[in-house]
């Protein structure tokens, strides 16, 4: 897959996962069943911050390797982006149901970057 397709797909999911979002956060009624409305808004959310991430990380990487990165760089963005995205989620679910602590929040980023580690290690 070219690289410019690779990047207009995540355009078109930053987007559409964007608009989503911003119509779920207006339109649905949360009152009738709430864990379907955080479901699909926090599934929006993912989509939305994992595609601008990947966009962000990728950039930075082009930056550092002077403008050559190809399209292997843009698959560790990605999978980095997603990763990173999750455990900030992971945080903001603990945070609303009261959950939220210093040691459980270390152990999901330690967890994070272990798994970022090991498939680093595969590649």
């Amino acid at each position: 897959m070219a690289l410019r397709i690779y990047m207009f797909l995540l355009a078109w999911i930053f987007f559409t996962s964007t608009l989503s979002m911003g119509l779920l956060f207006f339109y649905m009624n949360p009152e009738s069943n709430l864990q379907i409305a955080f479901s699909l808004l926090a599934l929006a959310v993912f989509l939305s911050w994992m595609s601008s991430g990947a966009f962000f990380i990728f950039f930075f990487k082009k930056i550092y390797y002077r403008w050559e990165a190809y399209i292997d760089a843009m698959h560790r963005s990605v999978r980095q982006s997603s990763l990173i995205v999750f455990a900030i989620l992971a945080c903001i679910g603990l945070y609303a149901y009261d959950i939220f602590h210093f040691r459980l929040v270390a152990l999901i980023w330690a967890t994070v970057i272990c798994f970022e580690v090991m498939l680093q290690t595969l590649d």
